[in-house]
């Protein structure tokens, strides 16, 4: 929390009501003489436990801020909750888009468990599976989960009634990625086998697969229209696809493997992320190669790609760093800031002008927010992150 020259108890009554709003409220004389010891002490560790059995159920932590601390911190991602996900290692995590407030997991112990962002417990647990889970997604409504798992099984959960509605086989491999169309009762799914597969989940069939990759594809994804959709693979390719001819549209070559897609919210442009340490940009209206980033120095690939929700800049992840890009009227970099993510599971915008992102350790997931506002180009003021500081923290 970032404040400055703040000595009101009711803005920290409040504050404190919303740390304990998780874990079902708080009397209010307790939570009234917590506010005062927030406000009078540097930093305050609250600590919740079931009362019946005096086992810990959340932590959180009140700190107050000087100014150029404050500024400082707001440059950089804030993790607001890390928690055990799986009895083993975590393989994968998908945000929810529509809500930006919900997680699913999935891991080596066969099962996938759905999250609500700050709750510290998983709101259900879905088991099914009979191998580890590889890759999961949410549909557009946040209503359905798609997974698919080692043994390439796919299987697909409602979540009103938290069961198991669908399992579709066909791959022959690890299903390495999903992805669900935004209109229409279709999903894509890719695989170690080399094939993309479209699945229509009313018919409980696969309706179209695409072969040309080399390698594994380990990342899909359908336009915001719905008409198309785009693979990158271990082989480095990346390929479009139109879904009405069934055919293959353009492609193009990272010079390693591909991490990362995502098309911008409004214009027919897309970015890819890969190995090779740099961002391509593709014209989808002239299907022409425009540009790319410089290599990335540091050694580190590229792991995930993301639009802005304005399209003003892309977010590119890699090694300790996240870099934001312009893509017009040419490729610049235009703010960097530090984010030691580890393992970057999965990462996305939300209403408030905020990246989301998820990274995975061994069992547990910590869950972070980076301020878009406090980075340039949407830095209000001078300062607030603009080239300068890109050029100097890179």
């Amino acid at each position: 929390f970032f404040l400055n020259g703040v000595n009101s108890i009711w803005w920290w009554w409040g504050l404190v009501s919303l740390c304990c709003e998780a874990v079902g409220g708080i009397d209010s004389t307790a939570g009234r003489s917590l506010a005062w010891l927030v406000l009078l002490a540097p930093a305050v560790i609250l600590e919740f436990f079931r009362e019946e059995t005096d086992v810990r159920i959340a932590q959180c932590c009140c700190r107050r801020w000087k100014v150029g601390e404050m500024a400082a911190a707001g440059r950089r991602p804030f993790k607001f909750q890390e928690f055990a996900a799986h009895s083993g290692d975590v393989r994968c995590v998908s945000i929810g888009r529509k809500s930006c407030q919900v997680l699913a997991t999935g891991g080596d112990d066969k099962k996938v468990n759905v999250w609500a962002l700050g709750k510290p417990n998983a709101l259900m647990s879905l088991s099914g599976h009979t191998s580890p889970v590889e890759c999961v997604t949410f549909d557009v409504q946040e209503e359905v989960i798609v997974a698919g798992s080692t043994s390439g099984t796919i299987k697909l959960w409602d979540l009103d009634q938290a069961k198991s509605i669908r399992t579709l086989v066909g791959h022959r491999s690890d299903c390495l990625s999903v992805d669900y169309h935004p209109y229409g009762a279709f999903f894509a799914s890719g695989s170690l086998d080399t094939n993309l597969k479209v699945w229509d989940i009313r018919r409980k069939a696969c309706i179209q697969t695409y072969k040309g990759h080399g390698q594994g594809i380990t990342c899909i994804r359908f336009s915001p229209d719905g008409k198309w959709v785009v693979s990158g693979g271990e082989d480095g390719l990346v390929k479009l696809w139109d879904l009405t001819a069934g055919k293959l549209l353009y492609e193009y070559q990272h010079d390693g493997p591909v991490t990362s897609l995502d098309l911008h919210p409004s214009e027919l442009l897309l970015a890819s992320g890969g190995m090779d340490r740099c961002v391509r940009f593709v014209d989808l209206e002239e299907l022409k190669h425009i540009g790319s980033t410089p290599m990335d120095g540091a050694g580190a690939g590229v792991s995930r790609t993301m639009f802005s929700d304005d399209g003003r800049g892309v977010l590119s992840v890699s090694g300790d760093y996240v870099k934001v890009w312009s893509h017009e009227p040419s490729i610049e970099l235009l703010d960097t800031t530090e984010a030691a993510w580890g393992h970057l599971g999965d990462m996305w915008r939300n209403a408030s002008h905020q990246a989301v992102a998820c990274s995975l350790n061994h069992s547990f997931v910590q869950v972070w927010a980076l301020n878009l506002s406090a980075l340039s180009p949407w830095a209000a003021a001078p300062g607030g992150g603009g080239a300068g500081d890109a050029a100097a923290a890179a």
